[in-house]
C-alpha cells in the first residue's frame, strides 16, 4: 500500500517530485521491514522506468536507473537467499513453485463434489 501511494504523485513532471519519488521507492523496496508483493515491485518498477523515460534532469534519469539495478539487485539477493534456506531445510524450492502457480491457461482444476 505504501508503493502505491508513492507512485500515486502525479506530478512526475516536476525534478523535485521525481527524485524524491525515486528515493521513497528505493527505501520501500529494499527494506527488510516493508513487504513488498509482486504487483507493487511491478508498480515502483514501472514508476521509476517511466520517471527515466520522461525526465529532462540528468540527475534524476541517472538516479532512477541506479535505483531500478539497486532494486532488482534485492530483489534477486532474497530470492537466491530463500533458495538456500529452503534447499538447507530440505526442501525442493521449484516443488513449491510447481504447487503454488495457477494451472496454465488460468483455469482454475475442477474440484469434485
Amino acid at each position: 500500500q505504501i508503493i502505491e501511494t508513492i507512485c500515486s504523485c502525479n506530478d512526475f513532471a516536476n525534478d523535485d517530485v521525481q527524485l524524491q519519488v525515486i528515493k521513497a521507492l528505493l527505501t520501500a523496496t529494499t527494506s527488510e521491514h516493508c513487504d513488498v508483493n509482486e504487483g507493487s515491485l511491478l508498480m515502483a518498477v514501472r514508476a521509476c522506468y517511466n520517471i527515466y523515460l520522461i525526465s529532462h534532469n540528468a540527475i534524476n534519469k541517472t538516479t532512477a536507473r541506479a535505483t531500478l539495478t539497486q532494486v532488482l539487485n534485492v530483489v534477486f539477493q532474497r530470492l537466491e537467499a530463500e533458495d538456500d534456506r529452503l534447499r538447507k531445510l530440505g526442501v525442493d524450492p521449484t516443488a513449491i513453485e510447481l504447487a503454488c502457480s495457477p494451472p496454465l491457461g488460468g483455469a482454475t482444476p475442477a474440484t469434485s463434489v
